[in-house]
């Protein structure tokens, strides 16, 4: 890097602490570019950040060769890399609830991967999600908790929110196991009634039709 001196123009040396020409001092000078040289460092130390959090822009990713591009954002790439293990389990259902629940979990956007076999409905998904659509199963074939006077405390109502379509197959699913008096769809979000260990069970299911990760 050399130095211009801002009195006659001359270019100096980097190491120069004088002017060669007319002997100004070029403190003032160097002082000025190595602040040009920390603001150009800190931009790119910001731009990368910015990569690899949210990806390259599409024009750069146009201009990277195939081997190169990147289809989603550097630290994603790390959180699916230590990502839980997945499993597959069967879920015990009638046949019609077996098919609600196979629409239910259908979409892309969900991250638990839904399938039919000869022995009915499966999923397959990290522990949690699993044991999670088990508790779902077991609650379509059980008798839920009603508001009776000793049960009051742990009776409660709760709105879910989640797109229209899912909170409807959620609605529709849970009607199909007689549940109708515990359940009102709305657009856009799902009220359901009952004691914690149902709302416990609904709020994972509509983590899960959100496509959350968990």
């Amino acid at each position: 890097m050399e130095l211009n001196c801002q009195f006659c123009g001359h270019r100096n040396r980097a190491i120069a602490r004088f002017c060669g020409a007319c002997g100004r001092s070029l403190d003032r000078e160097r002082s000025q570019a190595e602040r040009r040289g920390q603001s150009v460092l800190l931009l790119l130390f910001l731009l990368g950040l910015w990569v690899f959090f949210s990806g390259p822009p599409k024009f750069l990713s146009k201009m990277l060769p195939s081997f190169v591009q990147v289809k989603q954002p550097i630290v994603s790439l790390f959180t699916d890399f230590w990502e839980s293990p997945t499993e597959k389990r069967m879920l015990e259902l009638k046949p019609h609830q077996a098919n609600a629940v196979y629409n239910m979990l259908a979409p892309n956007d969900i991250r638990v991967v839904v399938g039919r076999n000869d022995d009915g409905v499966y999923v397959e998904g990290t522990r949690a999600e699993c044991e999670t659509m088990l508790e779902f199963a077991e609650s379509l074939n059980r008798k839920w908790d009603c508001p009776t006077s000793d049960r009051k405390v742990n009776w409660r109502e709760v709105r879910y929110h989640m797109p229209a379509k899912k909170s409807e197959s959620l609605c529709h699913t849970l009607s199909l196991a007689g549940l109708q008096e515990f359940i009102e769809c709305r657009d856009g979000e799902i009220v359901v009634r009952g004691g914690s260990r149902e709302q416990e069970t609904i709020r994972r299911i509509s983590r899960i039709l959100r496509g959350e990760r968990f």
